[in-house]
């Protein structure tokens, strides 16, 4: 009876769907594991280095993030970087450093909000870069009257306080060296008839942070304020080649895989882009003059080479037959 037992367990069949469930349980475990072996938050069984984005039709696609820097004069893509990471901040010191090793001096860079970050605005004035950057919306609570907005207090330099839109003041309780540092006043919002709606927090009072980067912050506010027309001019200077190349070179997708390959595609892409805009600027006649004289002084480069390359050798011959 034993022995019947165990041919019976032998030839037990697993059903069909049940054994498919079961190898795909095992492929997602694989899939766990080796996500939990690696950094990132994601794993694309496609293209190994592509990563989950958000794309403008508020879904999300597995891609790359691709950043630009585009003349503003000739719109003439300088360069190009292809990233892992979904979000632009970043990339604003990344670009900034390879234009300076270009041989870019002096400029002035236009950035979208997504290139708001402290580190890099920070890094910019090392750079004796001029960045004109659009300002992130800071996160108030819904049901907060906008009068009560972080933006509305008002800090002081001289007395390194705060000054709430009620007039009352803001001590700071941290030292200056603190990466961040707190300011409050729990007497004056104890007697505050607006302290309800100020704050939801359950201390009963309001507490404004400001960051070791807060004076970055409110430099780089101040350049954008000035210079709103410039940056006005943005979305028709960096878009545009992006959607030249989208929408009349196919390049709405990318035809490779892997990071290597997918920045050459970028690369031919943007030559590609600005052989188009070089024809636009100077027309085809004009490029092929140029090539020819470019040609010309190659091909006699070449001759002035080979011709003393030439002399070089009889000279060595010669004097190897007087020895």
């Amino acid at each position: 009876m034993d022995e019947e037992d165990r041919r019976e367990d032998s030839e037990t069949k697993v059903p069909d769907g049940l054994r498919t469930l079961l190898e795909r349980k095992d492929l997602y475990e694989q899939y766990k594991t080796q996500l939990e072996a690696s950094d990132a938050n994601g794993l694309s069984t496609v293209d190994p280095d592509a990563r989950l984005m958000g794309n403008n039709r508020g879904g999300v696609d597995v891609a790359y993030n691709v950043q630009t820097a585009v003349d503003g004069k000739n719109g003439i893509i300088l360069d190009y970087d292809v990233s892992l990471n979904p979000s632009d901040q970043g990339h604003l010191g990344i670009m900034a450093k390879r234009l300076k090793r270009q041989g870019f001096k002096r400029f002035t860079l236009l950035a979208d909000k997504g290139y708001y970050n402290g580190s890099d605005l920070f890094k910019m004035k090392r750079f004796k870069v001029k960045a004109i950057v659009s300002k992130q919306k800071p996160s108030n609570p819904k049901n907060q009257p906008k009068q009560f907005n972080t933006d509305k207090f008002t800090y002081d330099e001289k007395t390194d306080t705060y000054l709430c839109p009620e007039g009352k003041t803001l001590h700071p309780h941290n030292k200056k060296t603190a990466k961040r540092r707190s300011f409050y006043n729990k007497k004056a919002c104890g007697l505050c008839p607006y302290a309800d709606v100020c704050t939801n927090g359950k201390n009963g009072y309001r507490t404004i942070t400001r960051g070791a980067y807060a004076k970055t912050y409110n430099d780089a506010d101040r350049v954008f304020r000035e210079n709103i027309g410039l940056y006005k001019l943005r979305q028709q200077i960096v878009e545009h080649p992006f959607g030249t190349i989208k929408y009349t070179m196919n390049g709405d997708r990318f035809l490779l895989r892997t990071r290597r390959k997918v920045c050459c595609e970028v690369a031919l892409l943007c030559l590609g882009y600005n052989l188009k805009r070089a024809v636009k600027i100077l027309g085809f006649r004009e490029i092929m003059a140029r090539l020819d004289s470019l040609s010309h002084q190659a091909s006699s480069f070449i001759h002035r080479f080979v011709a003393i390359f030439c002399i070089s050798e009889i000279f060595i011959a010669k004097k190897r037959l007087s020895a």
